[in-house]
C-alpha cells in the first residue's frame, strides 16, 4: 500500500505528539511512502515560525532523505482546484491531488480529506 503522509501526521511525529507511534510504525515498515512537495512548504513555514530556521532546514533535510517527495505539476494543481471548490484549504487540497495522482491513501488527522476522492488513513482518533 502506498502512503501519503500529511502535514499534520509529520508534526506529530517530529513533536512525539498523540499518533507518533502509528507514524514511525509506518516508516519502520518500509512501505511505499511519500509526501506531497507542498508539505515541504508547511514544515519549513512551522518550524521557522515556531522555533527557528536551523530546525525547519533540519526537518524538511530529513524528510528529504527518507521519504520521496511529489512535485506538484500541471495535472495535480488543476485537479487541486476541483478540491478547494470544496473549500478545502489549498495545502490540502494539493496533498490530496498528489496523493491520487500516485494511487496513495493519505495519512491524516484532518477532516478535510473526507471530502475528497482519496482514501484516508487516520493516525490518531
Amino acid at each position: 500500500m502506498k502512503y501519503l503522509l500529511d502535514t499534520m501526521a509529520l508534526l506529530a511525529f517530529f513533536n512525539d505528539e498523540k499518533g507518533a507511534d502509528f507514524i514511525e510504525d509506518i516508516l519502520k515498515e518500509k512501505k511505499e511512502i511519500f509526501v506531497s512537495s507542498i508539505t515541504l512548504t508547511e514544515i519549513y513555514y512551522i518550524y521557522s515560525r515556531r522555533i527557528d530556521i536551523e530546525t525547519a532546514e533540519e526537518r524538511v533535510d530529513q524528510i528529504r532523505l527518507n521519504i520521496d517527495v511529489i512535485d506538484i505539476g500541471e495535472n495535480e494543481a488543476i485537479n487541486a482546484g476541483r478540491y478547494k471548490i470544496k473549500n478545502i484549504p489549498i495545502a490540502d487540497a494539493l496533498i490530496a491531488s498528489c496523493a491520487e495522482s500516485i494511487g496513495a491513501c493519505i495519512v491524516t488527522a484532518d477532516d478535510y480529506f473526507e471530502h475528497t476522492d482519496v482514501e484516508i488513513v487516520r493516525f490518531r482518533d
